[in-house]
């Protein structure tokens, strides 16, 4: 499933990827991750934006844009909807959140450490919750394309920190997030 995703969206086997899932809104971020993205052209790396590019096509069409002004076309690509997230997750080597709102609690973080994968997330919201900033991932100060800017290229120089943070983040998601554990805190309050 992994490879079908990466013959799909034509990412080549060797390159790394940096996934950011959500839909294409503002609040979302996509804006500030291409900002950041362009500022480490010399590194390798390729760029997966999954979400639906039908229901903003406004926006969508703003960010391909966007993309072409940045000299990003080819390297950050949005394939649309997704149904096979656990696969798209697996082949991402850095998930990206750079929300620039503040969310509740969000699955995004969550899920890609279910997967072993080391989170990039803006802090503030529920990643203040879900990332462990130098632990599971990295959080940087909301809206600040410098900082996202650094850790992707710590993420992306030390694949074997990344691969570090993402076990770390699996083990965090395992003692704190199970649906058993939701349950037993939701009726504890009760």
């Amino acid at each position: 499933r992994v490879e079908r995703l990466r013959r799909e969206w034509g990412v080549p086997p060797s390159v790394p990827v940096v996934l950011m899932p959500g839909r294409i809104t503002r609040l979302k971020g996509h804006d500030l991750l291409l900002d950041s993205l362009s500022r480490l052209t010399a590194l390798s790396w390729q760029a997966i934006c999954v979400g639906d590019t039908h229901a903003n096509p406004g926006l969508f069409a703003e960010l391909e844009h966007r993309c072409d002004q940045l000299g990003l076309s080819g390297r950050v690509t949005f394939p649309g909807l997704c149904t096979d997230m656990p696969a798209a997750l697996l082949l991402a080597d850095l998930v990206v959140a750079p929300s620039i709102k503040p969310e509740s609690f969000g699955r995004t973080a969550v899920e890609a450490h279910a997967m072993g994968k080391p989170v990039i997330a803006s802090a503030h919201g529920g990643s203040l919750e879900t990332v462990r900033h130098g632990q599971t991932g990295w959080l940087f100060k909301p809206g600040d394309a410098g900082e996202l800017t650094g850790a992707l290229k710590e993420g992306l120089d030390d694949p074997v920190l990344s691969t570090q943070r993402g076990q770390n983040g699996l083990t965090w998601v395992r003692a704190r997030f199970t649906t058993r554990q939701m349950c037993e805190a939701t009726v504890s309050v009760y």
